[in-house]
């Protein structure tokens, strides 16, 4: 492969996300499940390949100070924002933060290994009244 070929399929393939993937995606796939109800959503189901859920586990957040699958999804509910695809977390305000850290110690979300075989696998349920 030639070295303009290799950038161009670079130009292609990467996309930029705020911090590291994992988290991210897992937020931006709450958000986007957040878009499909009306009502307050009093519950979260992330379901992840192993891979996801170990790079997941223990990246810090930016603008969170805290890390964990289930910080990331409540954070993509509260205040993820979809349309920014990877970068769903940009702008993260301290109240944000503080709802998420307690809907996770409330037990609001929970999260548990995909019966799956693919590799890189992340569903997120969010449950209503």
């Amino acid at each position: 492969m030639t070295y303009k070929k290799f950038l161009n399929r670079l130009e292609k393939e990467l996309v930029v996300t705020l911090g590291c993937t994992e988290p991210m995606a897992i937020a931006f796939a709450a958000a986007l499940a957040k878009t499909h109800v009306k009502e307050e959503i009093t519950g979260i189901k992330v379901l992840a390949s192993t891979n996801i859920l170990k790079n997941a586990m223990a990246v810090m957040i930016p603008g969170a100070q805290g890390c964990g699958v289930d910080l990331a999804a409540a954070l993509g509910v509260l205040a993820g924002d979809h349309e920014k695809e990877l970068e769903v977390l940009a702008g993260l305000r301290p109240s944000d933060v503080e709802k998420a850290k307690a809907m996770v110690e409330a037990g609001v979300v929970t999260v548990g290994i995909a019966k799956t075989p693919q590799k890189l696998y992340i569903e997120v349920q969010v449950a209503t009244p």
